[in-house]
């Protein structure tokens, strides 16, 4: 078997017309392309094996951006520059591949397109249709030499791939900033057909978001997907609440599902992140962080198979056909500004009713509770933000003192289990302690401030 990594060269610039092909650099945007990358690269041991690259600059480039990403690889160096590679037809790589005959089983081909997602098309039919720029085909092949390469015919396997777009949420933010924004889509519309394009602006968000969630390189994928989620179910609950939509009810409870599968990922995530801004655990730190990367692995490959199930891509495609329905449309039809203003005052009692019952002992649960409620007012004042523009800005601080609070509760869940699951010399288990105690009086510094906040009636 060998392994044959196909990376496209970074984005390059077209901004000097007296260039010729082969001379043209790369632009700033390659440049943030590579940066964001690389460390996915990498762990998909894209680097492990031979490097060669197309001598074109854009090409050599992309190495050297690589290279300063990665600088314990000493990539540039390494990597072998191959004239054959700067062409621009599949047929020619494949009969470089054979005449080449590398010896390594791994080998890393960066060049261009159309060459290499045509080779990638010859060799594995479940190839990507696109390969765009910095763009990487992982394909096993059923063969023992590089020679044999042209009798593949289709045997290859497609075992990963990865673009810029997957591994920066910031890439793929500047990429969605080309399509029209929510508050323009939204913008003069009455509230029947505003709630139906929110909630078809949130199914599609969602679909985008999934590539970048199944790569797992930004965490910031996984947050937006489930900001999304939880968007979408709010706004079909608030018109469950008020009119009857046929479906809905079971349409509700399979998008609360696919929220919750991602709820201990998100929290390992944020864990390892204010793991990596807590400097004082020189004894705590590696062991600790190596734990929450083992336990987010597991989490997040039992993710990626739920997203890949036939079972998933059925749940959203009801969920769009219904959202998208002329069935849906007319019960929208019948909503009237007046009842969400009702649901949302009936929600903001129960909320302070909740509050006033809150004690300074009460159990984690109750404050988790009274975030959820807080987040489901503000779902549903966003429906009218015109409206509700000055009580939303109330409801931002209100919503960071809860979330800081449920950080707290499941990071103190988390380093149980890790202290009953991890050996650890004293000088670990002394900074455990200590950080846990500085976690619990944080907690109930929160839960304090919690108990103080006032009412929210309108």
């Amino acid at each position: 078997m060998k392994h044959l990594f196909l990376l496209r060269h970074a984005k390059s610039s077209w901004e000097d017309p007296t260039l010729a092909d082969h001379e043209r650099p790369l632009s700033s945007h390659g440049e943030t392309q590579a940066a964001a990358i690389a460390a996915g690269l990498q762990r998909r041991g894209v680097f492990v094996g031979t490097v060669y690259a197309s001598p074109a600059v854009r090409a050599q480039q992309t190495l050297t951006e690589l290279s300063r990403a990665l600088p314990g690889l000493a990539l540039k160096s390494r990597a072998h520059n191959e004239p054959a590679l700067y062409n621009f037809e599949a047929k020619a790589i494949m009969h470089w591949l054979v005449v080449e005959n590398p010896r390594a089983e791994r080998i890393t081909l960066v060049g261009h397109n159309p060459a290499l997602k045509q080779l990638a098309q010859q060799l594995a039919p479940k190839a990507a249709a696109k390969l765009p720029t910095l763009g990487m085909l992982h394909l096993a092949l059923p063969i023992d030499s590089w020679e044999e390469i042209e009798n593949v015919k289709t045997g290859g396997e497609l075992i990963d791939s990865l673009t810029p777009i997957d591994a920066s949420y910031a890439l793929f933010k500047h990429k969605m900033s080309s399509q029209p924004k929510r508050k323009k889509r939204l913008k003069n519309k009455k509230l029947p057909k505003r709630l139906q394009t929110m909630l078809q602006h949130h199914y599609g968000l969602v679909r985008a978001l999934e590539p970048g969630v199944i790569a797992g390189e930004d965490p910031e994928f996984l947050h937006q997907y489930r900001v999304n989620l939880r968007r979408s179910r709010a706004v079909a609950e608030a018109v469950r609440a008020v009119i009857k939509v046929p479906k809905l009810k079971k349409a509700l409870k399979r998008i609360k599902k696919r929220a919750q599968a991602t709820s201990e990922l998100r929290d390992l995530d944020v864990f390892l992140l204010d793991v990596s801004d807590t400097p004082d655990l020189p004894q705590l730190g590696v062991p600790l962080r190596q734990w929450l990367r083992d336990a987010a692995r597991q989490r997040q490959q039992a993710l990626c198979e739920e997203l890949a199930s036939e079972a998933y891509q059925d749940d959203m495609q009801r969920w769009q056909t219904l959202i998208a329905s002329d069935a849906f449309a007319r019960a929208l039809n019948t909503l009237k500004p007046k009842q969400i203003t009702r649901v949302l005052e009936e929600r903001i009692a129960r909320h302070d009713e909740q509050l006033a019952e809150l004690k300074p002992d009460a159990p984690d649960e109750a404050l988790h509770e009274l975030r959820k409620s807080v987040k489901r007012i503000r779902y549903l004042a966003e429906l009218m933000p015109e409206q509700y523009s000055d009580f939303l800005k109330r409801l931002k601080p209100r919503q960071k003192l809860l979330g800081d609070f449920q950080d707290c509760t499941v990071q103190l869940a988390w380093l149980d289990i890790f202290e009953r699951e991890q050996p650890l010399p004293d000088a670990a288990k002394a900074e455990l302690h200590a950080w846990r105690q500085t976690l619990i009086t944080r907690q109930e510094h929160q839960r304090e401030q919690v108990c103080q906040l006032a009412p929210l009636a309108l």
